[in-house]
């Protein structure tokens, strides 16, 4: 006997084990995030039903026919007896005539195609397409017990659950099949308990299988939003090293070319104005232009090698898309340690052992330097350290040159257990309009300079001021940890 039994034992095989999201590249997950295309998702529920419902849907349409032409005398008009012993007395419903039959039969059959198309939209529609599909299987189960398996009902079923509409499908479930069992005696239906149990128990393995393919989802959409999250983690550390990265090149390139062509500035306006004088001023004033632009011109290289692939064989600097990359700090950005892998290599730049040539530099520029270092054991200080003393001292001495009317500076660095202090001071007229109003550089607008400088002592776990004295001058102080080195 033909018995409508909503079968979910395939359903694993190929839908119901869970929607794989979209696969993130280059991800570890991977291989394990993949899964059929989505046209292979979306169109497997319905073929499947097709296939399982529709041919039972014909079978038992031609039975009805061929029951109906050999149908007469007192048979007539009591429906077709199919060849199993199912007939007239047998149980089912007995039809007032051959043709109600028939038209039962039909609406079975366009039921079977109607539910098994409907599901190639449930995911866009999981609500009303389960509710449809359970009202209309329900509706052709209260004509008759008898009747195709509508698997569709079990793919609505699960679909739904797992694309957010779990309370529909279970209650549409629920009271569809309350309905049949108690309004279908009603009708002359005689759903008897070998009918009701099987089906009862296929209704419960429906909602299992939709459970467990609930759960397999949550967990695959876990393991796709962790991966996201790392993903997303990772290109914002990338791309905050890259910032940085861009910082310190640009802090770089501000303190050579500042300091630098500050100097040629006030050398050529020298140059200019003895040379009728004295030419042989002029021309040392020319010299040091030409020396001062060859060093900056150098540094600037240097600064830029950074950016260009080295030689075939040596390290490289990593875009994006070859691994992580990450900023050289300041602290390592002077050191005599081989580079990282990844990273290109880079030469020394300016440290303490050139602190005596730049203040040369700013006294052929026409301001006396006053130095006083007190570095104990010089050897011992990074190199890192160094170089961002260094650079201290020359953007602060290029302030001096370029926003002041100072005669003199005084450039002092101390040594105190593990500690360094840089103040350099100006007895000139004071900061230009940007920052005369203010008292303090933590309040005022800073310009490149002082941020620049702040970044410096901060990087390096210290701390910085500037502002005006109270003679009219202007101070910074910056001071330092030193992790001695061995």
């Amino acid at each position: 006997m033909l018995v409508r039994w909503a079968d979910s034992s395939g359903m694993s095989d190929g839908y119901a084990s869970g929607m794989t999201p979209p696969t993130l590249p280059a991800s570890p997950l991977d291989g394990r995030l993949s899964g059929p295309p989505r046209a292979v998702r979306v169109w497997m529920p319905v073929v499947v039903s097709l296939v399982v419902q529709v041919p039972i849907a014909v079978l038992l349409l031609v039975h009805q026919i061929a029951g109906s032409i050999d149908a007469d005398g007192p048979d007539r008009g009591r429906g077709p007896e199919l060849g199993n012993g199912v007939g007239p007395g047998s149980g089912l419903v007995e039809f007032e005539s051959a043709g109600s039959a028939i038209w039962v039969a039909v609406v079975a059959l366009l039921l079977a195609v109607l539910t098994a198309l409907a599901l190639a939209v449930i995911r866009r529609y999981p609500r009303s397409v389960v509710v449809a599909i359970i009202a209309a299987t329900a509706g052709e189960a209260l004509l008759s017990p008898i009747g195709p398996p509508f698997v569709s009902v079990a793919f609505a079923v699960i679909l739904a659950v797992r694309h957010g509409a779990r309370a529909w499908a279970y209650i549409a479930l629920a009271t569809a099949w309350m309905l049949v069992l108690f309004v279908g005696p009603l009708t002359g239906a005689p759903w008897s308990a070998h009918l009701v149990a099987p089906t009862t128990l296929a209704l419960l393995v429906v909602v299992g299988a939709a459970e467990f393919s609930k759960r397999r989802s949550d967990v695959r959409q876990k393991l796709y939003d962790d991966a996201l999250a790392r993903r997303r983690a990772e290109e914002a550390r990338q791309e905050a090293a890259g910032q940085l990265e861009r910082v310190r090149i640009a802090r770089e390139l501000h303190d050579v070319l500042g300091h630098s062509l500050s100097q040629i500035t006030v050398q050529a306006n020298a140059g200019l104005h003895l040379m009728d004088r004295d030419p042989g001023e002029a021309r040392r004033a020319l010299v040091n232009v030409k020396e001062t632009s060859a060093a900056a011109l150098a540094e600037v290289r240097n600064v830029l090698g950074i950016l260009r692939d080295p030689a075939p064989g040596s390290a490289v600097v990593r875009d994006r898309r070859s691994g992580p990359a990450r900023p050289h700090p300041a602290s390592e950005a002077d050191t005599d340690v081989p580079p990282e892998p990844g990273f290109a290599p880079r030469t020394p730049g300016p440290g303490l052992s050139q602190l005596d040539n730049l203040f040369d530099t700013v006294r052929a520029g026409g301001v006396a330097v006053h130095e006083s270092l007190s570095l104990g054991d010089a050897a011992t200080i990074p190199l890192g350290v160094g170089q961002s003393i260094y650079r201290i001292v020359q953007e602060s001495l290029t302030n001096v040159v370029r926003h002041s009317a100072a005669r003199s500076a005084r450039v002092r660095v101390d040594r105190a257990g593990d500690a360094l202090t840089v103040t350099v001071e100006d007895d000139g007229t004071g900061r230009t309009a940007a920052l005369s109003s203010s008292t303090d550089a933590t309040t005022a607008a800073p310009g490149n300079g002082l941020l620049g400088m702040r970044e410096r002592a901060e990087l390096l776990g210290g701390t910085f001021a500037a502002g005006p004295t109270p003679t009219g001058g202007w101070r910074v102080v910056a001071s330092m940890p030193v992790q001695v080195r061995a």
